[in-house]
Order: structure tokens, then sequence, then C-alpha cells
């Protein structure tokens, strides 16, 4: 068992917003999964960059309400709803709060 205590990771800001990269804490003694963890945190009324990469990527929303958008259409999200994005697809996340901060789970990964 691998257990890394949150306390312990960084905040760091990328894409506009405060995101910690949980798997690139796991450490060297296991194998390197198959996804990429992140934790994201946006502060009310803020969003993230609109932004595309070669990862897929899914949004667990874990705390607060968003918008998603991928530059085309908006989606509302609430407390544990899920989206997802294809490879090289546009997208962004927008907290929808006056007062509360958005957390989610970004889970991305590269097939092949």
């Amino acid at each position: 068992m691998n257990i890394i205590k949150n306390n312990s990771i960084e905040w760091l800001k990328g894409y506009g917003i405060d995101i910690q990269r949980l798997t690139e804490k796991l450490g060297s003694n296991i194998a390197t999964p198959p996804v990429g963890l992140m934790l994201c945190k946006v502060k009310p009324q803020e969003s993230a960059h609109l932004h595309q990469h070669e990862d897929k990527e899914m949004f667990i929303v874990l705390q607060g309400k968003a918008i998603v958008s991928n530059g085309v259409e908006e989606q509302h999200l609430d407390q544990h709803d899920l989206t997802y994005f294809p490879s090289e697809e546009q997208h962004t996340i927008k907290n929808i709060s006056t007062t509360d901060e958005l957390i989610y789970l970004s889970i991305y990964w590269i097939e092949g």
C-alpha cells in the first residue's frame, strides 16, 4: 500500500487554476499508472483557460457547480457529475458560484 497525504502535495498554477498533480507523487517504487490524476481548484466566478491536448480527459466534480464548454457547447455540472473530452477537443470549466470554490478531479490518459 502506498499512501500520499494530500497536505504533502503542493498546489501549482496550471491552465489558469490551482492544481495538484497527484500521480507524480506516487514515487518510483510502483509502476506508472495508466492514467494521470490531478486535483483542481477553481475560485468563485473564475475558469480554466480554454485549451486542448493529446490526452483524453474526464472531470468529476467533487464540490460545487460548474459550466463546462468545448468552445461551442456549454453544459452545467453539479457535484458528482462527470464529463469526458476526447483527444484534441478544446475545453474549459468555470466555477459558477459567487462564494464557494469548485473542486474537481481530472483523470487523463493517452491511448496507445
